[in-house]
């Protein structure tokens, strides 16, 4: 056991450490030429790095995007469903139960659709936009103004605010100018 009164013995002193070589004039040139090139290769590797993080979020972008579009050539497919039960509702000229089923189909496609993204277009009454709009005729309308949309041939439809099919539908064109009378001449 030590005695507590008793000093410590002194550690032993450390052998001097010998200085490093002096490097010769060559060798110091060579580091310099290494360490100017530092900051360039610090360069490339802080833009490699920003190009790796930037293509990283390009390819993230692009596979939410094809996931999110992923069902567009089906819903393509289903609008034709819409279209043929919108012309079954116009041809049932009672409000039988035929009438209420086809309904009530319809209701239940467009709801499906809409938890998909999608939404059915019938732009009735609202003003032609040839970017979610096709017209395939032009009418004269007692009621609506010239350029807007007098009836809806076929739905469009859009997926997440982009328009995947246009509306086919028939838009108002002004009314004709009335032919000019010819002016009653007094014969001299």
């Amino acid at each position: 056991m030590t005695n507590p009164d008793t000093p410590a013995p002194e550690p032993a002193p450390a052998a001097e450490a010998s200085p490093p070589p002096v490097p010769s004039p060559a060798e110091l040139e060579a580091l310099r030429a290494e360490a100017a090139q530092v900051p360039a290769l610090e360069d490339r590797l802080k833009r490699a790095q920003a190009d790796f993080v930037n293509e990283s979020r390009r390819i993230q972008r692009q596979a939410e995007q094809d996931r999110r579009f992923a069902v567009e050539g089906l819903l393509k497919d289903l609008v034709s469903v819409v279209e043929n039960l919108d012309t079954a509702l116009k041809a049932v000229s009672d409000a039988g139960p035929l009438k209420t089923g086809v309904e009530m189909v319809l209701k239940e496609l467009e709801a499906l659709l809409r938890r998909h993204g999608a939404e059915v277009l019938r732009p009735e009454g609202q003003p032609f936009d040839p970017l979610h709009h096709e017209a395939l005729s032009m009418v004269e309308h007692p009621t609506l103004p010239a350029g807007h949309i007098a009836q809806v041939l076929s739905p469009g439809l859009s997926l997440h605010g982009r328009n995947v099919r246009p509306a086919r539908v028939t838009v108002v064109r002004a009314p004709a100018a009335p032919a000019a009378e010819p002016s009653a001449r007094p014969e001299a």
